[in-house]
């Protein structure tokens, strides 16, 4: 299937209680609770996974063979679209160098229209992994959301972040050279 902008309604398809309502998904690494981050198995289908093949509405802007991006339900700002790969994966780690990039060039074409489209201030994109980042859906997904200063969404430090020393700064980037570096 080539990429195109589709379905600029709701689909008319059923079983669907919200993208970040009470469905979640099947696998062992999924998990939901009350406080809707990850935390219990659930048997439910993977909300994402419904939507890929047809059983639940989505308002999709995007789609191609690989990745599909639609309208998430909570709108803080208008404009705040959801990128996803249509393979179920848990999050970034579990992605290919191939899916990686044309998941990457999905987020790259949506995050522009989403600029160019609604009014901002800034954009930001995210993607959570697990229940200390408050993923709540666990089907990788990249959050593009129009933002307007001061606004008080996504604040990543919560006071202003203290310097760390020479010392850590060195550590940290010499554990991490140790990992990626090709054996």
């Amino acid at each position: 299937m080539q990429g195109h902008a589709a379905h600029n309604g709701l689909d008319n398809r059923a079983r669907f209680k919200g993208i970040h309502g009470p469905l979640g998904c099947a696998s062992a690494s999924c998990q939901r609770s009350e406080d809707r981050r990850l935390t219990e198995p659930v048997d439910e289908p993977c909300v994402f996974c419904e939507v890929v093949a047809g059983r639940a509405p989505a308002r999709i802007v995007w789609e191609d063979d690989a990745t599909l991006a639609l309208v998430d339900l909570r709108q803080a700002h208008p404009g705040h679209v959801l990128v996803l790969p249509r393979r179920h994966l848990s999050d970034v780690r579990e992605l290919d160098q191939d899916l990686s990039g044309q998941l990457m060039w999905t987020v790259v074409r949506v995050t522009r229209a989403v600029g160019e489209v609604f009014a901002n201030e800034g954009l930001s994109l995210w993607h959570s992994i697990g229940p200390a980042a408050f993923q709540e859906i666990p089907h990788l997904h990249v959050h593009i959301h129009p933002r307007k200063r001061d606004d008080g969404l996504l604040r990543v430090y919560p006071n202003a972040p203290v310097g760390a020393d020479a010392a850590l700064l060195d550590q940290v980037g010499t554990r991490l050279r140790r990992i990626l570096s090709p054996t």
